[in-house]
């Protein structure tokens, strides 16, 4: 086709004399056309956007097109008014807009890097569950009712907790989408109300016996390995369950821990430091403890800049998020082999059973309450709380320590007696 027919066609498909202003600022007006026939049309150029929106207005009266242009000019005169973007965008630019926002809190110290890296993985599921093409505009509210069955659909094995958690952050990301005008103010979703098992509440410990059952496969399972980099992870694996079990960190602390934060000291200890950034807090703090953990890992490691990452895998993939699977892929593969050579193994022991180890076995030493919370980032109120069993376990072993004895005479003789038994923990 030429381009004179194409310009004859373009110019024909508007009837002369059926275009009619609404409002003020000559920015719309509703209209009709060849195409449309005796359909009426509406047309508004939004400014803000350097777009034309266009809708049909559904009627071939005049008069009834003319009050429904009124009211759509005055809805989105009212939108554009609160800031609100008329073209909807979709849910990836959503997350892309969203995930810049958090990446910039980052920055300033706002949010810890692991807070980052979770707030990434749940973005993930909420872009399956929506789509990432879809329109937010085109989203039900009520749709999001589904969200805890689809989570459960493809992976059954988050916990209540978990889900609970993933919905406030979904929650969290379109109340900022309100702020920022991609959405309605009154769009919020609406998730089904489920109540969370009490138990899903407190994290499993494990005992000693268990954890020597752990470290003792952990020990030599780099012996067992058929590549250089099952070796090399195996080895890597076993040091970071050794530190966070010696040093009370959590799981994405040491995970982010670099060679910069441990300082060696002549004494056979190290000064660990977590930098706020990467705390759950974001406040940083230090512990001190034995070093040959580290020197071992400077013994083989591949990354031993002082801004490599301590714990890094044999790739040492940049990318946290995917360092950070991948070691709870390789803690199900020593799970698995701890259970085969002790079948009364906890499969659902997780890394986090570590720390709580060190917090546990430093009470029953009898530190003080005050400064353990201080080492390990949490507050008084909840060392006391999650660990009041080991309260009532000191009360039980100073009760026994004394023997009393009730004489015939009517008097009392108390007996304070010696327990010369030590608790060993193995930790090679």
């Amino acid at each position: 086709m030429t381009n004179s027919r194409k310009r004859q066609r373009k110019k024909s498909t508007r009837i002369e004399g059926e275009k009619f202003p609404v409002g003020v600022g000559n920015i719309a007006f509703f209209y009709r056309t060849t195409r449309s026939g005796k359909i009426y049309q509406y047309r508004h150029w939004i400014k803000s956007e350097k777009k034309y929106f266009r809708i049909s207005l559904h009627t071939d009266d005049r008069l009834e097109a003319q009050s429904r242009a009124d009211q759509q000019f005055l809805k989105l005169s009212g939108q554009i008014y609160s800031g609100i973007k008329v073209f909807s965008v979709t849910a990836h630019q959503q997350v892309q807009q969203s995930l810049a926002h958090q990446e910039d809190r980052k920055k300033l110290g706002l949010i810890s890097l692991n807070r980052l890296k979770s707030y990434k993985r749940v973005m993930g599921h909420y872009l399956k569950f929506v789509g990432e093409d879809t329109p937010l505009g085109s989203l039900s509210m009520d749709h999001f009712r589904k969200y805890l069955p689809f989570r459960r659909s493809y992976n059954p094995s988050p916990t209540f907790l978990t889900i609970k958690s993933e919905q406030s952050a979904i929650l969290g990301l379109w109340k900022w989408s309100m702020e920022e005008g991609l959405v309605a103010s009154t769009a919020t979703p609406k998730f089904s109300e489920f109540k969370v098992p009490a138990h899903e509440g407190k994290r499993k410990g494990i005992d000693e016996r268990t954890y020597n059952q752990i470290v003792t496969v952990s020990k030599n399972w780099h012996r067992h390995a058929k590549t250089e980099r099952d070796v090399y992870d195996r080895r890597i694996l076993h040091h970071a369950i050794l530190c966070q079990s010696w040093y009370g960190f959590r799981t994405g602390e040491v995970l982010s821990l670099e060679w910069r934060d441990v300082k060696f000291r002549d004494d056979d200890t190290a000064v660990v430091t977590l930098r706020p950034e990467v705390t759950k807090t974001r406040e940083g703090r230090l512990n001190i403890n034995r070093a040959d953990i580290f020197r071992r890992v400077l013994q083989f490691s591949k990354h031993t800049q002082p801004t490599d990452r301590v714990f890094a895998s044999f790739s040492n993939d940049l990318n946290l998020v995917s360092e950070s699977t991948y070691f709870y892929r390789r803690w199900v593969e020593l799970k698995n082999d701890v259970r085969r050579r002790y079948p009364e193994f906890d499969m659902d022991t997780d890394p986090y059973c570590f720390r709580h180890f060190w917090i546990t076995v430093r009470l029953l030493a009898g530190d003080s309450p005050y400064d353990i919370a201080r080492l390990v980032g949490n507050s008084l109120r909840m060392i006391e709380s999650h660990y009041d069993q080991v309260r009532n376990e000191q009360i039980a072993q100073k009760i026994l320590s004394k023997k009393v004895q009730f004489n015939p005479d009517g008097t009392v003789t108390v007996e304070v007696v010696k327990n010369n038994e030590s608790r060993r923990v193995s930790n090679e």
